[in-house]
């Protein structure tokens, strides 16, 4: 007999419930069948000789796992339970094993899926993230041990850098990433990886043959880290011009520097060996610089220094002053000590880059005090002065005038200071201190009617202008030097102003304009009278200059009038040879103590009008930014 429909429907939902039952645990126990299966083809893999049949057989039983896990791909709960089961079973660990060099490119697809199911697992947001299974699991230390290993060494293959394909290279860029992150969430697992790896030995079973760590890739004594190597080996790689390896590096090294995790902190200082891996590969560059002088060298220089840079703030400071005085010792001082005179423009070049990478750090002191002191060392003054008084290296002298506006740019008073002022400073200035003497006023009118753009001359006035809206007024002042050695070397340059190249001048006349500009004219005495009442070394060099540029105006007529006039007088005009105007002992007694070494040349009529007016512009600039202190202060 038939039940009645009322009595059909309760049975029906029994059976229901029953039913769904069976298939959660016949799901359930499908995965754990497979991974049963893939434990024991994986063993079988990593001891055989790299057997197709068994390849195949492995990547079979990956595929079933990947296509199980699936089925509850949307259920954050279950995906992580099925990662679980996952490590419960090994498969993860023998997955590391497995290596990458040595399988099917099939087999390493199925591979890393399982590897990104792992660690997207581990980076999932929830509000009650603290109790997803995954996230409770690794409060078990077993469990933790077990996922730390397997990223350790599935990266190991990595680290043979030469050897992986492309697409394994194109993977794990792309994987690192994530697992930063994962280190950065749960700084444990790289921890436990650290004191795992600083046994005295480590033997891992891989497709390619037993693997004794630590394995040597170019840092001697050191506790084998695969990631740090990996990253290690992409950054210093020739070929690797892409900046988020760098990114990648600083941001391992920010969760080394872990304070609340002491093991990582004492890696970090212990066997990462920060200082060497950048120092051999400044040397490097330096030496192919002087075999080759190629310019790439010296922008992979720049490169590097950058990077170093970012790493030392990134450390604590005993760790960064340690750094910088291993980078001070081992290449910087030998660098400035280099004294083979075919290289000096490279040297040059080099103490010119190391400076400018550490300006935009210069906040941190560790940068100002080493550009300080170097500065005021004996040896780097002698090269400078070797650089600025002879003709071979006068692009190297361009460079350094440009690296001295860039300091001024950096707004930091304390290191302007430092290389520009004296030591004290004062809590007030006299008023006519700022005020423009009618002299310099009337000079100014004098040598604009000769030849002047009114358009240029309104747009250097809102220029000037500018630069007097970035800080508000002081109640303490900073007194010029004349006899440090930057503004030492700004005279010498201004001395021989009509001689100089073009490109000379407007870095010459930028730095004065920004001394007298600089945080709205703290600087009070660049061109007035100091605390001494004597008069600064650049309001006397103008003064000869200004003298010197009435002379050559008064030539430059003579000559242009004499070649337009009669055939001879033409060919007189070709041979009109006249010297440059050098300065009287007399005049040089009146500044402070130059290295002056001003030779006899004949006037280059050509360079010598660029000048003329470059001349014009620097008086005019002058006299703005006197005019503007006088009405802001």
């Amino acid at each position: 007999m038939y039940s009645s429909r009322s009595q059909l429907k309760p049975m029906l939902e029994a059976r229901n419930v029953e039913s769904s039952l069976i298939d959660s645990q016949f799901k359930n126990s499908s995965l754990v069948y497979h991974c049963i299966r893939a434990k024991s083809s994986l063993t079988s893999y990593i001891h055989s000789n790299n057997s197709p049949d068994l390849a195949q057989e492995v990547q079979h039983r990956l595929i079933k796992i990947n296509r199980q896990i699936d089925l509850n791909i949307s259920e954050i709960a279950k995906s992580q339970q099925n990662v679980l089961l996952l490590l419960e079973h090994d498969l993860y660990y023998l997955l590391a094993n497995l290596g990458i060099l040595k399988i099917p490119r099939a087999l390493f697809d199925q591979q890393i899926l399982l590897f990104k199911r792992l660690v997207n697992n581990l980076l999932i947001e929830h509000e009650t993230n603290a109790m997803l299974p995954l996230v409770k699991a690794l409060q078990n230390p077993k469990t933790a041990e077990k996922v730390s290993k397997c990223f350790g060494i599935y990266l190991v293959e990595y680290t043979n850098y030469d050897e992986v394909n492309i697409f394994h290279l194109n993977f794990i860029v792309s994987f690192i990433p994530k697992i930063l992150k994962v280190y950065k969430r749960f700084p444990r697992l790289l921890e436990i990886w650290l004191q795992y790896s600083c046994q005295d030995v480590i033997t891992i079973e891989t497709l390619t043959g037993q693997i004794a760590l630590p394995l040597e890739h170019g840092l001697d004594n050191r506790k084998y880290f695969p990631l740090y190597d990996l990253l290690y080996s992409l950054l210093f790689t020739e070929d690797c011009k892409d900046q988020i390896i760098e990114t990648y590096f600083l941001e391992l090294i920010v969760i080394l520097n872990n304070s609340e995790f002491p093991f990582l902190f004492q890696w970090l200082r212990q066997f990462s060996d920060i200082s060497r891996c950048f120092i051999n590969r400044f040397a490097y560059i330096f030496n192919e610089a002087c075999i080759g002088q190629d310019e790439r060298n010296i922008l992979e220089y720049q490169r590097f220094l950058m990077a170093f840079n970012k790493v030392l703030v990134s450390l604590s400071l005993e760790f960064r002053e340690q750094c910088l005085s291993d980078f001070e010792l081992q290449f910087f001082s030998k660098l400035l000590q280099h004294t083979e005179a075919d290289n000096s423009n490279i040297v040059y070049i080099f103490l010119i880059k190391t400076i400018d990478a550490m300006l935009p750090f210069i906040s941190n002191s560790i940068f100002k005090d080493f550009i300080t002191e170097l500065f005021q060392s004996k040896i780097f003054s002698q090269r400078l002065d070797d650089c600025f008084s002879q003709p071979k290296y006068s692009e190297c002298k361009i460079l350094f005038l440009a690296l001295f506006n860039k300091i001024l740019e950096t707004n930091c008073s304390h290191l302007v200071k430092d290389l520009f002022c004296f030591k004290d400073r004062i809590k007030e200035k006299k008023k006519s201190s700022c005020k423009p003497n009618k002299n310099l006023s009337m000079k100014a009118m004098q040598i604009s009617k000769l030849k002047y753009n009114e358009g240029e001359r309104q747009n250097s006035f809102l220029s000037i202008l500018q630069k007097f809206q970035a800080k508000s007024p002081q109640d303490e002042y900073l007194v010029y030097d004349d006899e440090k050695l930057i503004p030492r070397l700004i005279s010498e340059s201004l001395l021989t102003f009509f001689q100089n190249k073009y490109e000379c001048n407007k870095l010459l006349i930028a730095l004065v304009i920004n001394l007298l500009s600089f945080e709205r004219g703290i600087i009070y005495n660049v061109y007035s009278k100091d605390v001494r009442s004597k008069y600064s070394d650049i309001e006397n060099i103008m003064e000869f200059l200004f003298d010197a540029f009435l002379n050559y105006n008064d030539i430059i007529n003579e000559h242009n009038e004499r070649k337009y006039l009669t055939m001879d007088s033409a060919m007189i005009s070709q041979n009109d040879q006249h010297e440059y105007l050098r300065p009287t002992p007399k005049f040089l007694e009146r500044l402070s103590p130059l290295e002056c070494n001003i030779g006899t040349s004949d006037v280059n009529h050509g360079s010598l009008i660029s000048n003329m007016n470059c001349f014009q512009d620097f008086l005019n600039d002058i006299f703005y930014c006197i005019k503007i202190r006088h009405i802001i202060t």
